[in-house]
C-alpha cells in the first residue's frame, strides 16, 4: 500500500529541508509507487523558480531524487538487474529441460536394445523348442528355465516402458 500525500509531503520535507507546494502519484512503475514532488527553491531577490524532486517507496526505504535523470539512472539499473536475472532463470530452464530431454533418449536407447535382447532370448528358446520337436527329442529343463528367465525380464522391460511414458507426461508437463 502507498503511503498518503501527507506521509510524502513529511517526507520531502524532512529530506530537502522545503515545504512541498504540491506532491502528485503516487505512480507505479515496476512494481513501485513513486511521487512528483513540486518545490519552489526560489530566492526572495530571484523570480519564482520551480523544481521536481521524485520519491520511491521501496519495501524498507524511500529514495529520493533530484531530478528526472537520477530517478531514470535508478529505473535503468533496476531493469538490467531484473533483465540478467530473468535471463539467468531462463537459462537455467533451458538446461534442465535440456537434460531432461538428454535422459529420456537414454532410456528409450536403453529400453529399446533391452526389449531386443529379450526378444532375441525368447526366440532363440522358441527356436531350439521347435528343433528339438521336430527331431522328436524332449526338451530340457534348462529351457524352461532360459523361458522364465526371459518371461521375467518382459514384465521388466513392460515396467520400463510404463516407466517411459510416466517420464513423457512429465517432461510434456514442463515444457509448457
Amino acid at each position: 500500500m502507498p503511503l498518503g500525500r501527507d506521509e510524502v509531503s513529511k517526507l520531502a520535507e524532512e529530506h530537502w529541508k522545503i515545504e512541498p507546494y504540491e506532491v502528485d502519484g503516487p505512480f507505479r512503475f515496476g512494481g513501485l509507487y513513486t511521487w512528483e514532488v513540486w518545490m519552489d527553491t526560489s530566492d526572495e531577490e530571484d523570480e519564482e523558480y520551480w523544481e521536481v524532486k521524485f520519491i520511491m517507496e521501496e519495501t524498507s526505504r524511500s529514495l529520493y531524487f533530484d531530478n528526472v535523470a537520477a530517478l531514470m539512472v535508478h529505473l535503468n539499473d533496476a531493469y538490467q538487474a531484473a533483465t540478467l536475472q530473468a535471463g539467468a532463470m531462463d537459462w537455467t530452464r533451458t538446461k534442465e529441460l535440456a537434460e531432461l530431454e538428454r535422459k529420456k533418449l537414454t532410456l528409450y536407447v536403453a529400453s529399446a536394445v533391452f526389449g531386443m535382447t529379450v526378444l532375441m532370448m525368447l526366440a532363440i528358446v522358441t527356436v531350439d523348442q521347435l528343433v528339438a520337436i521336430s527331431r522328436g527329442r524332449q526338451s530340457s529343463d534348462n529351457h524352461v528355465i532360459i523361458l522364465i528367465v526371459t518371461t521375467i525380464l518382459g514384465i521388466i522391460f513392460e515396467r520400463r516402458s510404463a516407466f517411459l511414458r510416466t517420464m513423457d507426461s512429465d517432461w510434456e508437463e514442463k515444457s509448457e
